[in-house]
């Protein structure tokens, strides 16, 4: 079927690309060593696909599997999100196996294309690499609605560049959290009380601690992890000199005129 390109809409242009890397365990320099292979990677595979510009950011979460496992009456995007680190861990070494926590390597980014079949070359090219989990490469439309309402492309686009540089492990409200995350779908809580409102119930953790009235984040993250969270984070800005070395810019080489209006906003979004 042959689609005319004026036929194409901007939402149509735009892709949310999501990559699962894998876990490391805590170790720094181990951790800075993948990311690199990582962006390298990525950048390869922009460069040999057609018509395709992407934008976007690695990041790196504290996933504890021990709270994840506390959990009961899981919603789907927690049991996925289980499933998924499950799987992470069992490709590791086995003396790295069994441990309470572990950084997820990942990627986040918006790919931009004028015609809807580069973004399934695209998908197809990064799954004979990321082939391990079905769920470790997802490219996605960006949604129309929110919440039962119109959401423009632009306030989407702001959402996700604010979203993917975030600086914590957690987003909740539009903040970062130093807390472990224990789905794959806090972003869309609008506060922390409702965080905290839909979780109490279901992990002994918070249920001891909405009992005694004690410290209101004891899902946060541990001291040690938060400083080579810290120390990763540091080290992926040190990979290029202006400090912005988490993000990666891919393009194909092969010459295509392409309209980038999308990136052009995506980007404003990463640099405000």
């Amino acid at each position: 079927m042959t689609v005319n390109p004026s036929s194409i809409t901007a939402h149509d242009r735009l892709r949310f690309l999501t990559i699962l890397q894998g876990f490391e365990v805590l170790d720094v320099s181990k951790t800075l060593k993948q990311v690199r292979g990582f962006k390298d990677q990525l950048r390869t595979v922009m460069e040999g696909c057609r018509g395709l510009w992407c934008l976007g950011a690695i990041e790196v979460e504290v996933v504890s599997m021990e709270m994840m496992r506390q959990l009961k009456d899981q919603t789907d995007s927690e049991t996925r999100k289980l499933a998924v680190c499950e799987f992470m861990e069992k490709r590791l070494a086995k003396r790295n196996q069994g441990l309470s926590s572990y950084f997820l390597i990942h990627f986040h980014g918006v790919v931009v294309a004028n015609r809807p079949r580069y973004f399934h070359e695209l998908e197809k090219q990064l799954k004979l690499l990321w082939k391990h989990e079905p769920r470790q490469v997802q490219v996605k439309p960006l949604s129309h609605m929110f919440n039962g309402k119109p959401k423009q492309l632009e306030k989407s686009l702001k959402d996700i560049a604010r979203y993917v540089t975030k600086g914590g492990n957690d987003w909740i409200g539009k903040k970062a959290y130093l807390r472990y995350k224990l789905g794959f779908d806090n972003e869309h809580l609008e506060t922390e009380d409702a965080w905290v409102n839909r979780n109490w119930r279901r992990n002994k953790t918070l249920q001891g601690e909405h009992r005694e009235e004690g410290l209101e984040d004891v899902l946060s993250m541990t001291r040690s992890e938060i400083y080579a969270l810290a120390q990763v984070i540091d080290g992926m800005m040190a990979m290029s000199r202006n400090r912005t070395g988490y993000l990666v810019l891919g393009k194909s080489k092969r010459k295509k005129k392409l309209t980038t209006t999308g990136l052009r906003v995506f980007g404003r979004g990463i640099a405000a």
